[in-house]
């Protein structure tokens, strides 16, 4: 009934399997590396109070890097798209601060809008 030994068991089961039935190579795949540091990862957790395990610091016994909200981005791809929503915003500000300019600044004379206005 406790969702960590079931976990612990089925984990044990995964790599059981892959081994000795799928004969499966572990060194050479990185999804089995991220299920034996999981297991790794339950048997310290409950290591010093089975009762109340503590998760701390669960991120760097995975290997994996901090992630907002669970999401699975490479970082490389979050700080590309950063950088292309960067320069986005840089033109999308350079368009306001010139919209900004012809409204505060309206030319006078030379426009169809400029002669239209002026014989009202």
């Amino acid at each position: 009934s406790n969702p960590i030994v079931h976990e612990h068991h089925l984990l044990s089961m995964l790599l059981q399997y892959a081994v000795c039935f799928d004969r499966l190579n572990l060194k050479g795949l990185l999804c089995m590396e991220l299920a034996w540091r999981r297991l790794q990862l339950h048997e310290s957790a409950v290591s010093e109070n089975p009762e109340f395990p503590s998760y701390e610091g669960a991120r760097h016994f995975m290997g994996i890097q901090q992630r907002r909200a669970g999401a699975l981005i490479a970082p490389s791809l979050s700080a590309h798209v950063a950088q292309e929503l960067s320069k986005e915003a840089a033109i999308m500000k350079e368009k306001r601060k010139a919209q900004e300019s012809r409204v505060a600044n309206p030319k006078k004379g030379g426009g169809k809008g400029a002669a239209a206005s002026s014989h009202e």
